[in-house]
């Protein structure tokens, strides 16, 4: 019942997708976000009174998603932050920017042609 703001459109998708349902992986992949797999190491991690809704939670098995107000979803139900731990929890993180539509890949070798005609010694 509450609202909070996600830092892009795509973000936003994404965290109404998974708080419907979808396998967070999944919502993310839905808007061109590209996630870290479960067990991943958190290289850049984020402490927990800094979260943002769209942070992702890195288990070894699984993913977590902030929420926004000290809440995360947490296999499908929303918990607080405070409950993710355990051995098994890596780190929080900020999601990566949506990449970009990918564009039609551009040849670079030249248009074939017939061979050329050689004369030989005359």
């Amino acid at each position: 019942g509450e609202t909070v703001t996600a830092g892009s459109p795509e973000l936003a998708a994404a965290i109404t997708a998974a708080v419907a349902g979808t396998p967070i992986p999944e919502a993310f992949a839905q808007q061109g976000i590209t996630i870290p797999p479960p067990g991943s190491p958190v290289t850049e991690p984020v402490e927990p009174d800094r979260l943002v809704a769209g942070d992702l939670g890195i288990l070894t098995d699984h993913h977590v998603l902030a929420l926004g107000n000290g809440t995360a979803l947490v296999n499908n139900r929303i918990q607080p932050v405070a409950s993710v731990t355990g051995p098994e929890f890596l780190g929080w993180e900020h999601p990566p920017a949506p990449g970009p539509t990918a564009a039609p890949p551009k040849s670079h070798l030249p248009t074939p042609t017939r061979p050329a005609v050689t004369a030989g010694p005359s």
